[in-house]
C-alpha cells in the first residue's frame, strides 16, 4: 500500500489540466474557497472547530493515535484515503440544503450509498473503524472518515494535513447521495462515461469533460482534478472492486516497493498496479 503506482485515471486527468481554460464553458465561476486560497494553517491534527468540548479534543487525539495503529497493522492506507474522499465526493456546490447537498456527512456508511457500484470494497473498512467510532463518542462518524484518510497519508510518507473537526453526520439513510455522483473510469457501452442519476448530470462522451462535470460540481477547477485524480497512485487496482484489468494500468513500471521502513506488509516488492483480487488485509 505504501507503493507509488501511476494508473491510467491519472494520465487523464493530468491531459485535463494541459488542456485547461479559463473560457471553457463548464468552468466554475469565482468563488471563496478556504483549501485553496487561504493560508494553510500551523499543523495541528486535531484542531477541532469552535463549540468542540475538551472531551471531544482528547478523543479526536485518541482516535487519531488508533487510526495510526490500524495502518501500522493493517496496512489499510489506500482504502483509507478512498474512503475519505468517497464520502466527501458526493457534494454539490449548486445544493444549499444540508445534508442534501452531500459531502462529508458520514453518509457512506448507509445503504444505499455503501453498495453504490463505485464503492466497492469500502464496507469492509467501514466496519474496521465501528470500534473506533464506538469508543470514541464525540468523533462523528464524518470527522472519522477524513481523518482517516489525513492519517494514512501521513503514515504512508505523505504530508502532515492541517485537519478541522466538528463535522455533523447525516443522521440516516435519507441523508444518502444518489448514485451517480462519483467518476467513471471506463465509459459504458454506448461510449459514454457518467451518467444522469447524481445530483447533476455527468454524462459525457470525452473523459476530461466527464471529470469536469463531476469536480465542477464540487466547485473545484482542473488544477485540483489533477491533485485529487493523483491519489490513485497509493495503493493497487483490484479487479473485483474496480473491474479493470492488467491492461488498464500501462503506467506501472514495476520499480515500486512495498515498505520503506524495513518491515513486513502485503503484496509483493514491485509487484504490479493491478490483482484479480483484493488483499484481504481487513479482514
Amino acid at each position: 500500500p505504501r507503493s507509488m503506482m501511476r494508473f491510467v485515471f491519472f494520465a487523464v486527468a493530468m491531459a485535463v489540466a494541459q488542456a485547461a481554460s479559463s473560457t471553457h464553458p463548464l468552468a466554475p465561476t469565482p468563488r471563496i474557497r478556504q483549501a485553496a486560497t487561504k493560508a494553510p494553517l500551523a499543523f495541528n491534527p486535531v484542531q477541532r472547530l469552535r463549540g468542540g468540548s475538551d472531551k471531544m479534543k482528547e478523543e479526536l487525539i485518541a482516535a487519531r493515535k488508533e487510526i495510526w495503529d490500524l495502518c501500522e497493522e493493517k496496512n489499510c492506507n489506500p482504502v483509507l484515503v478512498r474512503l475519505g474522499w468517497h464520502d466527501a465526493g458526493t457534494h454539490d456546490v449548486n445544493i444549499k440544503e444540508w445534508p442534501k447537498c452531500g459531502g462529508a456527512i458520514g453518509s457512506i456508511r448507509f445503504k444505499p450509498e455503501i453498495e453504490h457500484g463505485a464503492n466497492a470494497g469500502l464496507a469492509d473498512i467501514v466496519k474496521m473503524l465501528e470500534p473506533i467510532k464506538n469508543k470514541y463518542q464525540s468523533v462523528s462518524w464524518a470527522d472519522l472518515f477524513q481523518m482517516g484518510g489525513a492519517v494514512a497519508v501521513e503514515h504512508a510518507g505523505g504530508p502532515k494535513i492541517a485537519m478541522k473537526y466538528g463535522r455533523v453526520d447525516g443522521p440516516d439513510a435519507e441523508a444518502c447521495s444518489p448514485q451517480g455522483n462519483l467518476p467513471d473510469a471506463e465509459p459504458n457501452d454506448k461510449g459514454v462515461y457518467g451518467g444522469a442519476g447524481g445530483t447533476a448530470s455527468t454524462e459525457a462522451k470525452e473523459p476530461g469533460d466527464h471529470l469536469r462535470k463531476v469536480f465542477y460540481r464540487m466547485g473545484m477547477d482542473d488544477k485540483e482534478i489533477v491533485a485529487l485524480s493523483g491519489a490513485h497512485t497509493l495503493g493497487r487496482a483490484w479487479k473485483d472492486r474496480s473491474g479493470l484489468g492488467s491492461d488498464k494500468t500501462k503506467f506501472t513500471d514495476g520499480s515500486a516497493v512495498v515498505r520503506n521502513d524495513g518491515k513486513a506488509g502485503c503484496g509483493k516488492t514491485g509487484g504490479a498496479s493491478w490483482a484479480e483480487k483484493g488483499v484481504k488485509f481487513y479482514k
